[in-house]
């Protein structure tokens, strides 16, 4: 990862501490992926989430499930941040620990039952990268384990211009710190690693809404408002089509 990438999430870190807005502004969007992670994992299971951030959703993941879960990200400052959380944190079901750590250099003994990323290798810099990252994450999980990769996709982010431009909105661009995976090159190498792989386009239909008829109603010259009641309700449908840039990979080892 970059300095300039690090630093960036370090001062995300500073500025937000325990604060779920550290990792992302739509606060919606975070509940579905939270809720979407759930339905893969069980009680009893010992879980990585890699590029846990401040560790937000793992609270969440150990509120809902007794499993034994170690959140792993590369800036110390969130890692810190995950830390001063736990330390008053109440009501947990499962087991939860935090550490720095590089997904490029995993130094891991144990094997995984299930690992997470969640916006993490899109940090990375290539294909390349990415693909030396999922070599790493393969080599500890356990056989027949899961890997959720839940990351973002061009071509994802190419459907959703496609309706977005029918409006006349203006087209949403990779943040200058992501370098969102190629379908076309990353599912046929998941299928090399994994027995099965399957993608879950649970957002979608959120995407569609909340990108295209929340922009379309924000008051010119203002940001569109990820709290409208327009997001919260599209949080609430089912998921429709592929319209939304994060994705979640599922593959069985």
């Amino acid at each position: 990862m970059k300095e300039e990438i690090l630093e960036y999430w370090n001062e995300q870190a500073r500025k937000y501490r325990e604060n779920p807005l550290a990792t992302t502004p739509d606060l919606f969007a975070s509940e579905l992926e939270i809720n979407e992670i759930l339905k893969y994992i069980n009680d009893g299971q010992n879980i990585l989430d890699i590029g846990c951030g401040n560790g937000y959703k793992d609270f969440e993941y150990c509120k809902e499930r007794k499993i034994s879960l170690k959140g792993l990200d590369y800036s110390q400052e969130m890692i810190d941040a995950a830390k001063d959380a736990l330390a008053r944190a109440k009501g947990l079901a499962g087991d939860l620990r935090f550490a720095c750590g590089n997904v490029l250099k995993l130094e891991e003994d144990t094997k995984y039952d299930v690992i997470i990323t969640n916006r993490c290798l899109i940090n990375l810099e290539n294909d390349q990268q990415q693909m030396e990252a999922i070599d790493n994450i393969f080599r500890i999980i356990k056989d027949d384990g899961l890997f959720l990769m839940m990351e973002c996709t061009k071509q994802g982010l190419e459907k959703i211009n496609e309706v977005r431009a029918t409006f006349g909105l203006d087209e949403i661009k990779e943040r200058w710190h992501n370098y969102y995976f190629d379908e076309n090159k990353i599912m046929p190498y998941l299928k090399t690693k994994f027995k099965s792989i399957e993608i879950d386009n649970f957002n979608s239909t959120y995407f569609l809404i909340s990108r295209t008829i929340n922009a379309l109603v924000k008051t010119e010259g203002q940001e569109a408002n990820y709290n409208s009641d327009i997001n919260k309700y599209a949080a609430k449908l089912p998921p429709i089509g592929d319209y939304a840039p994060l994705k979640l990979f599922v593959g069985k080892k």
